[in-house]
């Protein structure tokens, strides 16, 4: 039977929640608090979002990298499956930082998801110097006809065949259609990479985060019309594909 870390146990206390009055082990302990800490900010979560991990912090950075080797004076970006928000709002604070000027897009294809992110934005707010617009969307389809600099996108990209063995915790609680990506994983990855070039500026970039059986050799069904280059997470697993027009 799983037990509470020592880190679980402090956070519950934190919230005035002794752990020994939790009926359920299994339940994440986010989603007993309604929080999760993402780049150190608090966002809103329950069982209709992903809880945000520390691999997607890097997404980020990746994209604060880019922007660094180059000059932007306006920045329009879409955050796709955005869930409780935390990479899209992120991403605005960070911007807010550096005196970015620019445009957010927030997209999910679950209301109950979005309301989450509707609060997220409303609690941070007050770091946020832009314009954020939310609304439901299966991918680009309810997208309005621009183009983007930045298009995140933390889609489900675990096979099908591995979400049995998922730990209780992730399986029995968190939302299973933002978790199972199909046969191989990429089954909305390659859906979004058939059309967002449509949606991308010339310079932009995508930046996805996968699976690490997403090895090389699946990039070579998307080589005619992107330039994919893979980068590690902290533990060294391929993590994330960065995808730029050819």
């Amino acid at each position: 039977m799983r037990k509470f870390s020592a880190y679980e146990i402090n956070l519950l206390s934190r919230y005035g929640i002794d752990y020994q009055s939790v009926d359920d082990l299994n339940i994440p302990v986010e989603y007993i608090i309604g929080t999760a800490i993402f780049c150190e900010n608090e966002f809103f979560v329950n069982e209709s979002t992903l809880i945000p991990r520390i691999e997607s912090e890097f997404l980020i950075e990746l994209a604060l990298r880019d922007i660094c080797n180059k000059e932007f004076k306006d920045i329009k970006y879409i955050d796709i499956g955005t869930g409780s928000g935390a990479i899209g709002l992120t991403f605005a604070i960070e911007l807010t930082r550096r005196h970015i000027n620019f445009e957010g897009t927030l997209s999910d294809i679950s209301d109950k998801a979005l309301k989450i992110t509707k609060k997220n934005l409303n609690n941070l707010k007050k770091y946020i110097n832009g314009d954020i617009n939310i609304l439901n969307s299966n991918l680009f389809s309810n997208i309005p006809k621009i183009k983007f600099k930045y298009i995140f996108a933390n889609l489900p990209y675990i096979p099908s065949s591995r979400i049995y063995n998922l730990p209780v915790s992730v399986k029995g609680y968190e939302p299973l259609n933002a978790l199972d990506g199909g046969e191989d994983g990429l089954n909305l990855i390659r859906e979004l990479l058939n059309v967002a070039s449509k949606f991308l500026e010339d310079d932009g970039l995508i930046l996805l985060e996968v699976d690490d059986s997403h090895t090389s050799k699946y990039i070579d069904e998307f080589k005619s019309n992107w330039d994919i280059s893979i980068k590690n997470d902290f533990n060294g697993k391929n993590r994330y594909w960065l995808c730029r027009k050819k």
